[in-house]
């Protein structure tokens, strides 16, 4: 198993890391905010397994791809920013989440939950991210598939805890936001949104 030392210094790295929101932290708190923070879950669900996955790809040294192909993973990238971006849309241009209707996807579990997904998956770069970090925290003298196992679940536990810290405190706030702004809850949601949109295009090296 990995030396606590080594853990230790992994657990501050990504809490400093993730001192700044990313788009996945946006929009969990975007949607916590529209449709509560249990529904939201799905959300966080979607980018924790999307984490998953690329932690997975990063221990198994698949980054050539990312240097061979760039172009293709640019473009998996923009159309993640231009699907954000019109969920942000739909939202902002709504006079109210109460106006949705309940049975769209946009407000079922599972849509809630690809939101998550591919806001994190059309992330390429988040692949790279771990390939360049994770291997700082293991010992060479130690198997380093249990290392990538222990180093993994703690950068998803600790991820789900910010996820959820952001998700309850959004819907804090939409429960005690006066009457004139809960009618604009669609806006402020799609406003957050959009935001999500913009911080992905900005992204460079990044986890969430």
């Amino acid at each position: 198993m990995i030396a606590f030392d080594l853990w230790l210094a992994f657990v501050t790295t990504v809490l400093i890391l993730m001192s700044t929101p990313g788009p996945s932290h946006i929009l969990m708190l975007s949607n916590s905010l529209g449709v509560g923070f249990k529904k939201s879950l799905a959300t966080a669900l979607g980018d924790l397994t999307a984490n998953a996955f690329q932690i997975f790809l990063a221990s198994l040294g698949i980054v050539s791809l990312f240097h061979s192909f760039p172009n293709f993973f640019i473009g998996i990238k923009w159309l993640g920013v231009a699907y954000l971006t019109y969920l942000g849309v739909k939202l902002f241009r709504s006079q109210s989440l109460q106006h949705l209707d309940e049975s769209k996807p946009t407000q079922g579990l599972r849509s809630l939950f690809l939101q998550g997904l591919i806001t994190s998956l059309v992330n390429p770069k988040a692949v790279l991210f771990f390939a360049a970090l994770l291997p700082q925290f293991i010992d060479p003298t130690q198997p380093s598939a249990q290392q990538f196992f222990a180093l993994g679940v703690t950068y998803i536990l600790i991820d789900g805890c910010f996820l959820s810290f952001y998700g309850r405190t959004a819907e804090w706030i939409s429960q005690n936001l006066n009457f004139r702004l809960e009618r604009r809850l669609g806006q402020i949601t799609g406003v957050f949104v959009i935001g999500a949109a913009c911080l992905l295009a900005l992204k460079g090296m990044g986890g969430s």
